[in-house]
C-alpha cells in the first residue's frame, strides 16, 4: 500500500534538524580533507597526487633523470647566488672606497727612504783599452776610456824590415814565450834572457811572420829602429802592458 504517511509536527521538525546536521558534517569533512592536502603539499612539495607523463630529457641528459634547467630559468629550485654571496644572505654591496684603498685598516704612512747610490754597490765598469804605437816617437801609449794612463819606450823595425802601420787587434797573448831562431833553428829557453823576453803580445799577421810586442835582453836597442819588425820593450814594461790588454784589444800603429 502506497501513499503519504501522515507525520506529526514534532517528527517533521526532528527530520529537518537531522538533515541540517548531516549537511554540516559533510561540509566540515570536505574542509578537513582540503586542509590535510594543503599541509601535505607544504611538508613534501615534490609529491604529486596527479599522474603525469614522464618528461623527455633535453639533449645531453639521460632519460629518466631530472632535466637540466637552462641557465637563468626558474625551475622552483633555489636561484644561483651572485658571485661572492651565499644564498639567503644579504647581497654584498661593492665598496668604492675599498677599491681605492685596498688596505683601509692601514693608515700609517711609509717613511721616505733616501735614494740608493747604485754606483757604490755595483762593480766598476771595465775601461775600454786600446794601444797606440807612435813610430816617430818610439813609444807605445796605453789608453783607458780615451785617456792615456801609461806609455813605454820601444824599439821598432829597421828600415829594411819596418814595423807596419795600420789598425790591428791583439790575437796572441803568451807568457814566457819560447823563441826559435828563424835562421839557425836554435831554440832558446823562456825567461828574461830569451830574445822574446817574459811576454809576447801578437797583433799583426804578415806574410813573413807575426809582429808583436815582446821583452828583450838587448835593452840598448830601446828607442832605436833596430828590430826585424817587432816592437821590443823592457821586460818590466811588457809585463805591465800584458796585464792591461786582452784578446781583441785594438792596436793602432802610426808614423
Amino acid at each position: 500500500m502506497t501513499g503519504w504517511v501522515k507525520v506529526g509536527r514534532c517528527d517533521r521538525v526532528r527530520a529537518i534538524a537531522l538533515a541540517a546536521s548531516s549537511a554540516t558534517c559533510l561540509m566540515f569533512c570536505a574542509q578537513g580533507q582540503a586542509l590535510a592536502q594543503a599541509t601535505e603539499n607544504l611538508v613534501n612539495p615534490t609529491r604529486s597526487t596527479s599522474v603525469e607523463a614522464t618528461p623527455v630529457a633535453p639533449a645531453g641528459n639521460v632519460a629518466g633523470e631530472t632535466p637540466i634547467a637552462p641557465t637563468g630559468s626558474n625551475t622552483g629550485e633555489n636561484p644561483i647566488a651572485p658571485a661572492g654571496n651565499v644564498v639567503g644572505e644579504t647581497p654584498v654591496t661593492p665598496d668604492k672606497n675599498a677599491e681605492a684603498n685596498p688596505n683601509p685598516s692601514s693608515t700609517a704612512q711609509w717613511p721616505e727612504l733616501p735614494p740608493l747610490d747604485a754606483a757604490a754597490y755595483l762593480p766598476d765598469a771595465k775601461a775600454r783599452v786600446r794601444l797606440e804605437l807612435r813610430l816617430g816617437e818610439r813609444r807605445v801609449y796605453l789608453y783607458e776610456d780615451d785617456k792615456v794612463t801609461a806609455s813605454y819606450p820601444v824599439a821598432i823595425g829597421k828600415s829594411s824590415t819596418p814595423t807596419p802601420t795600420g789598425e790591428y787587434k791583439v790575437f796572441q797573448l803568451i807568457e814566457n814565450p819560447i823563441w826559435k831562431n828563424p835562421w839557425t833553428g836554435q831554440v832558446t829557453a823562456p825567461g828574461a834572457n830569451s830574445a822574446l823576453g817574459l811576454r809576447w803580445i801578437g797583433f799583426a799577421q804578415m806574410s813573413n811572420g807575426i809582429i808583436g810586442f815582446h821583452g828583450t835582453p838587448t835593452v840598448s836597442s830601446i828607442g832605436q829602429a833596430a828590430s826585424n819588425g817587432c816592437v821590443r820593450m823592457h821586460n818590466e814594461d811588457v809585463v805591465a802592458l800584458f796585464s792591461k790588454v786582452e784578446m781583441g784589444t785594438p792596436v793602432t800603429v802610426i808614423r
